[in-house]
């Protein structure tokens, strides 16, 4: 005989004990309780989520972790995140993190300790998917990592005889690997939606450490799509822990910003255009994003304007002494010419304060959100429109401990928020380090914490008394939440049933079982990112 169920609309409301976004910039969101840690990167996913990766310890003896932070702000991988590996290595790097289009993690890193590079994967539950020890990608530390359309994982390590390319499918399987040209190294990846990629190239010269930068294009199975590699810009140099920057077009053709010095006290970014077949378009240097030489080009980051076949480039560098760091703003259209006049548009000069650029990311209407970090311990974002208009400036944090490029992360998330990760010790204790996380949108307002369900929004069960197996739930989210939990308890606090949903933004519609319930009261609650909210159920 089936239970007779008569459900009330009573209810109330509950945040459980998790991380959420904050306008608070002097708090933030705690990534880790763990102290003593030192962050090493951030990959956002398609739905807006972060991961964060840092590590713990010391040489001899580190660890590695994980944290997963959902577009609410919570932590999904509980208050330390979850340990990936304990590592005897002297020394460690794992710079490289990227996600795929199901929300998965991958990390690569170097251990010296076995002279292994290793690929591991992480999935949205927390679940390490390539084994206890990962995937030996090389016997060779690890230079670039990138994740193709289609969900290929590709891996350059750095060989004593130059640089490898390596491809594995999404489950680890190798699929195939090959060496670069010309004994050269690997500096960074850009695959195409074909399944080819670009790759920038670094070659040595002789009796220096300087490298020249050379761009080549592969074949979706390994093969050279070009018959050798194409000089970016072949006048000059550099040292090769420079960054490059690279974007693509509607037709593929590559974009890369490089900064080269052209004397002891001048330097440059250059950006060079090549297309598909491997011509270089703007000349055998590319074009001066500068009109006039820096003294030093600390870092930059490019974007791509589809819809004006633009580019957009915000550039951190010492203009005079030390002194007169500057952020400027540069705009080149497709034909190379610079856009913005005199020498750009400096969107921050602060002789004291030595702003450090550490990101910008393009909203939806093609303004662009840049973040720096000041000397004396402020992080800012600031936005600006098209034409290189500054619209609004925003503390991030006010506390930031030490004053460190590195130390300061930024990518987007969804709706247009601009995520930022940073450490930095908040208490007396030595080596107390922790790991913080901010967000604010594109309109400059931060994003606090929203209920998955609005406390004035009803929630509807039926049918109503319950003659049936299945109880029918009905309500509206404010944004999506996957692996969200519907569970009904006693009110013992004894769960009786529980089901795993993944829930949308707006409309949502589920069925619980309840043949198997015995007569009396329950409480159904949905949990979703760390917001519940409860049903109360009569007999």
């Amino acid at each position: 005989m089936k239970q007779l169920l008569t459900f009330l609309c009573a209810m109330f409301f509950a945040i459980t004990a998790q991380a959420q976004w904050t306008a608070d910039v002097t708090a933030n969101t705690l990534v880790s309780e763990r102290p003593g840690v030192v962050i090493s990167n951030m990959a956002s996913t398609p739905s807006g989520n972060t991961y964060v990766t840092f590590y713990t310890g010391a040489p001899g003896n580190y660890q590695i972790w994980v944290q997963l932070i959902d577009n609410a702000g919570n932590r999904k991988f509980g208050p330390d995140g979850i340990q990936l590996v304990s590592l005897t290595a002297s020394w460690l790097s794992f710079d490289f993190a990227a996600t795929d289009s199901e929300e998965n993690l991958y990390l690569a890193y170097s251990d010296n300790s076995s002279g292994t590079a290793v690929l591991q994967k992480v999935d949205p539950t927390g679940a390490i998917l390539f084994g206890e020890t990962g995937i030996n990608a090389g016997e060779a530390p690890v230079s670039a990592l990138s994740v193709t359309p289609d969900d290929q994982i590709l891996i350059a390590t750095l060989e004593s005889t130059g640089g490898k390319i390596t491809r594995y499918d999404a489950d680890g399987n190798l699929e195939w690997s090959v060496t670069s040209e010309n004994e050269s190294w690997v500096k960074k990846l850009q695959p195409l939606s074909d399944g080819s990629f670009y790759a920038v190239l670094l070659q040595g010269i002789p009796g220096t450490f300087y490298y020249y930068f050379y761009v080549m294009n592969y074949n979706a199975d390994g093969t050279p799509g070009w018959k050798s590699p194409k000089p970016l810009c072949a006048s000059y140099s550099n040292l090769p822990i420079r960054d490059v920057e690279l974007v693509i077009d509607q037709q593929n053709s590559l974009y890369s910003a490089i900064t080269f010095p052209t004397s002891f006290s001048e330097s440059y970014v250059f950006v060079q255009k090549t297309d598909i077949a491997g011509n270089i378009l703007w000349g055998p240097d590319g074009v001066k994003t500068l009109e006039m030489p820096a003294i030093f080009c600390q870092k930059y980051r490019i974007s791509y304007i589809p819809d004006l076949q633009q580019l957009f480039l915000v550039i951190n560098y010492l203009n005079g002494p030390q002194d007169q760091a500057e952020i400027g703003l540069r705009k080149i259209d497709i034909d190379g010419n610079l856009m913005f006049t005199n020498n750009g548009i400096k969107a921050v000069n602060m002789s004291a304060a030595l702003p450090t650029l550490a990101g910008a990311e393009m909203c939806s209407d093609f303004s662009t959100v840049f973040c720096f970090a000041e000397s004396g311990g402020t992080i800012n974002a600031v936005k600006a429109d098209l034409d290189g208009n500054l619209l609004w400036q925003a503390v991030i944090n006010d506390n930031i401990f030490p004053n460190n490029p590195r130390d300061v992360l930024m990518t987007k998330g969804s709706d247009d928020q601009m995520i930022f990760s940073f450490f930095e010790n908040r208490t007396v204790l030595e080596f107390y380090e922790q790991i913080f996380i901010q967000n604010i949108h594109c309109d400059g307002s931060f994003t606090s914490t929203r209920n998955l369900i609005d406390k004035d929004r009803a929630i509807a069960v039926f049918p109503n008394p319950v003659n049936a197996n299945n109880l029918q739930i009905e309500f509206v989210a404010n944004y999506a939440s996957t692996q969200a939990v519907i569970e009904v308890f006693t009110p013992a606090g004894i769960c009786a049933q529980k089901i795993r949903v993944d829930i949308q933004e707006g409309f949502n519609t589920f069925q619980i079982p309840v043949d198997k319930l015995s007569s009396g009261m329950y409480f159904i609650r949905i949990n979703g990112q760390g917001s519940a909210r409860f049903v109360k159920i009569l007999d």
